[in-house]
């Protein structure tokens, strides 16, 4: 284990002040990929009760980082303000309801739920509770004495002493109970963009795994230049009116290979948003000359009738680095590389290793040569194989022998 460097999370407490300051300032951020605000009032009033009678809440994990992802930009009826470019951000990896609770709470924000909206100014203590009593904190109107949560953390004492002469002393011991609960955190400080998110991952009580374009959608989000899936969507009608579609993990491997040769998630990860950017429109050419040939020079007419969807990876990369058409030597390779691929269950394991051996064929290709292609794309299909094969389109070496019936331009597959 010598020589390997460990990160460690550090635990830390932060007092109410300090949590509510760092997100007016935008030092502490909400990304995208995190679920919408979706705590009612209710939820939000136990959440107080809680700090009133000093019981744990749980922790926040927050990821502090220079990396800049898309974030929520309004909780409520309240612009949240954005961090500068080089400057530290804290983004928020557990604890996100709680923590946009306390802030609506705090500032009094009305939020919509469905059809109605929800003024989190009217949550209610009740003064007339003992502190051990159940649900001190209600968002009905006790029928007694009370005071708002919303009053308790910002009215002044001269004014809560002409207001709430006879219960002045036990107001005040809520309100230390409120700045003084220390409030646990635990921050990752300087862990890289995939141990964040493996972290945010393991964590996720929903269940549902971040997916690598959702995490790349918000590491590249730039608000007047670039959003990824808006870029995506656009893409998909594209291709639609062609019969074709490319999945995202698909499209983040054609941007990854045109831009390093390779396509493992760590260095998709690793990408630069501006890189990305820069070499945006080239690739989405590049994609839709893949599509054109594909529909043109194989009589493939829709992208379910390809083999693998990963086939239009290597040849998108093609069409990034040549340009124009292929040559008449370049498209014997091609062919010869397509047939190869489909006929030997090439994607079935490996993907991005494969994708990434893939491509030096094609620079073979590109440079006028033929690929050494090794035994593993050696075709050892037989005429009795393919009778033999068990229909089904899911299969890869099905769809390829329904590829080769098409390019004959059948009338009917009958």
């Amino acid at each position: 284990m010598s020589g390997i460097e460990h990160l460690q999370p550090k635990p830390d407490f932060y007092k109410y002040q300090n949590l509510m300051l760092d997100i007016e300032k935008g030092k502490t951020q909400i990304p995208k990929f995190q679920r919408d605000f979706v705590w009612g009032k209710q939820k939000s009033a136990e959440l107080i009760d809680s700090i009133l009678k000093g019981y744990p809440i749980g922790t926040f994990i927050l990821w502090r980082t220079k990396e800049r992802l898309r974030s929520v930009k309004r909780l409520g009826n309240q612009d949240l303000p954005a961090v500068s470019d080089g400057d530290f951000v804290q983004y928020v990896l557990d604890g996100q309801q709680r923590l946009a609770s306390l802030y609506v709470i705090t500032n009094g924000l009305i939020v919509e739920k469905g059809n109605k909206n929800e003024d989190y100014k009217n949550i209610y203590i009740d003064l007339e509770k003992q502190e051990d009593d159940e649900n001190i904190v209600s968002i009905d109107e006790p029928s007694g004495m009370f005071i708002t949560v919303y009053d308790l953390l910002h009215k002044g004492i001269a004014d809560l002493a002409n207001e709430y002469k006879n219960q002045l002393e036990k107001i005040q011991a809520y309100q230390r109970s409120l700045h003084e609960y220390d409030f646990s955190i635990i921050l990752l400080n300087g862990y890289p963009m995939e141990k964040a998110v493996e972290v945010f991952t393991r964590i996720n009580t929903t269940g549902k795994a971040l997916t690598l374009f959702e995490i790349m959608s918000a590491k590249t989000f730039d608000e007047q230049r670039f959003d990824l899936s808006d870029k995506y969507n656009s893409l998909k009608v594209t291709l639609e009116h062609a019969t074709y579609e490319i999945p995202p993990p698909q499209l983040l491997q054609c941007i990854a290979v045109n831009l390093t040769n390779e396509c493992k998630r760590r260095v998709i990860l690793g990408l630069d948003r501006n890189d990305i950017i820069k070499i945006w429109d080239e690739t989405i050419g590049a994609i839709k000359k893949a599509v054109d040939h594909f529909k043109h020079a194989y009589n493939i007419p829709t992208s379910s009738l390809l083999p693998y969807p990963a086939l239009l990876v290597p040849f998108s990369y093609f069409f990034y680095k040549n340009g124009g058409a292929p040559t008449a030597q370049q498209d014997t390779y091609l062919k010869e590389y397509f047939w190869r691929a489909a006929l030997t269950s090439r994607f079935t394991s490996s993907v991005e290793s494969k994708l990434a051996l893939d491509c030096k064929f094609m620079d073979a290709i590109l440079a006028g040569n033929r690929p050494s292609y090794g035994e593993n794309l050696n075709v050892t299909l037989t005429e009795k194989s393919i009778r033999n094969l068990q229909f089904r389109t899911n299969e890869s070496v099905n769809r390829a022998v329904l590829c080769v019936m098409t390019a004959a331009r059948p009338r009917s597959f009958m």
